[in-house]
């Protein structure tokens, strides 16, 4: 074994960046399903999105499916924020399934919506607008994934996507694929990707003209390193897309006991810094976000049952 490992730590290493090239968008997309790229999990968002080669708990739906094989046992996690302050409520919501040691099962839901938004068709005398009522805006994805162990040092997941989109009267809805990679050549270094939207989704609205929006491929990379017996983990992610362009995330988690962890780091430009406290098999995780459009708090719940 130990003369196949500087060649399979090559091909591995070759084959997550030929993937992560070929994966890049041929071509610009609608700016469609943004509310993908926020994240799930205070944990994570509150080490700056910077989880794709950790991804070691039951957001790892979302993350990265190869990622599932890290545990063995079943997982939850609820989290909910209110984004930038200004009523953008953010839910999601997930778990994972024991089942045999070469691969594990997992599913979760993600919802954005806005509701109490103003309808006016027309105006008055005076050109004001005529309130007639309010409407609604939801984005969601119901996600169904499965992490596999190839080798003890790699892994791979596949995640399948369900898109529904509603506004007011109106819906669009597609399905959309992720395939991620999980690289461990030593206990204490990963490296992850995952390629989301890998498909370039097609959400078709039920409007007379039958539109749609396209949704554009999102490729997450990064490492991540475990420190003094894994009380620290430092990490950096690469998002690359057409919408967003790259995106450069880091951050740090640190134990100083099993009970408290805190967490920081950058998305982007904009800091987050977030705190964990954990009692027998519950976790309670909060993050506090950044941002020029304004402030975000997050709240999650995970455990394991």
């Amino acid at each position: 074994m130990r003369n196949h490992c500087p060649k399979l730590t090559f091909f591995c290493l070759a084959a997550l960046a030929i993937l992560a090239v070929s994966a890049r968008p041929a071509s610009a997309a609608l700016n469609a399903g943004n509310f993908l790229r926020f994240g799930v999990g205070a944990r994570p968002l509150g080490m700056g999105n910077s989880f794709v080669a950790i991804a070691d708990d039951a957001t790892a739906v979302y993350w990265n499916p190869a990622g599932l094989v890290s545990g063995n046992i079943a997982e939850f996690f609820v989290s909910y924020a209110n984004r930038f302050g200004v009523g953008i409520r953010d839910v999601s919501l997930g778990f994972t399934l024991p089942t045999e040691r070469r691969y594990r099962l997992g599913a979760a839901f993600v919802r954005t919506s806005v509701d109490g938004i103003t309808r006016s068709s027309r105006a008055d005398a005076d050109g004001r607008p005529i309130v007639e009522g309010s409407f609604g805006d939801s984005e969601n994805a119901f996600i169904l994934a499965m992490g596999y162990r190839l080798h003890r040092m790699i892994s791979m997941g596949l995640a399948t996507k369900f898109l529904l989109h509603q506004l007011d009267t109106w819906s669009a809805n597609g399905l959309g694929f992720d395939l991620g990679f999980m690289f461990t050549p030593v206990d204490a270094i990963s490296l992850g990707l995952n390629v989301q939207n890998l498909n370039n989704p097609r959400m078709r609205w039920n409007t007379l003209e039958r539109s749609y929006d396209n949704i554009s491929t999102n490729v997450k990379a990064g490492c991540a390193v475990r420190l003094f017996s894994r009380r620290l983990t430092v990490s950096l992610d690469a998002d690359d897309s057409d919408v967003g362009g790259r995106v450069f995330h880091g951050g740090a988690e640190f134990h100083p006991t099993s009970y408290v962890g805190v967490r920081g780091g950058l998305s982007g430009h904009d800091p987050t810094i977030g705190a964990s406290l954990s009692w027998r098999r519950l976790r309670l995780d909060y993050t506090f976000q950044a941002h020029e459009l304004g402030d975000t708090y997050l709240i999650s719940i995970a455990g394991t049952l």
